[in-house]
């Protein structure tokens, strides 16, 4: 068991699943992450991804690439969307390249 667990509350917004995590995400948190998403991946398939992370502390290269398989693993067709990330997943994906995946979250994207 970890010190602290990452939070995942998860959702359908029309066809795309909604994700707010917050904590860290790396190889601790892995296990966590899979477990919470189970669910999600023996539903129907999705559009999209959507993960808002602005309450994500740290990430590391094991994070990036948990959120990167995401979509495959939920079958998201339109792949992922990163939403209002924290300065330090800005950070992390801006140094891997991978900032085209950086969004801002829509006013009605928002789960209770």
């Amino acid at each position: 068991m970890r010190w602290e667990d990452p939070v995942v509350v998860a959702g359908t917004v029309g066809d795309d699943l909604f994700i707010t995590l917050a904590g860290e995400l790396d190889l601790g948190a892995i296990t966590h992450l899979d477990r919470a998403l189970a669910s999600f991946a023996v539903e129907a398939p999705f559009r999209r991804v959507l993960v808002d992370a602005s309450a994500v502390v740290f990430c590391d290269s094991t994070g990036i690439q948990w959120l990167l398989h995401l979509p495959h693993r939920v079958r998201a067709i339109d792949g992922l969307r990163m939403l209002n990330v924290s300065p330090a997943v800005e950070r992390v994906f801006t140094v891997a390249g991978l900032r085209g995946l950086l969004t801002r979250a829509a006013p009605e994207l928002a789960l209770g």
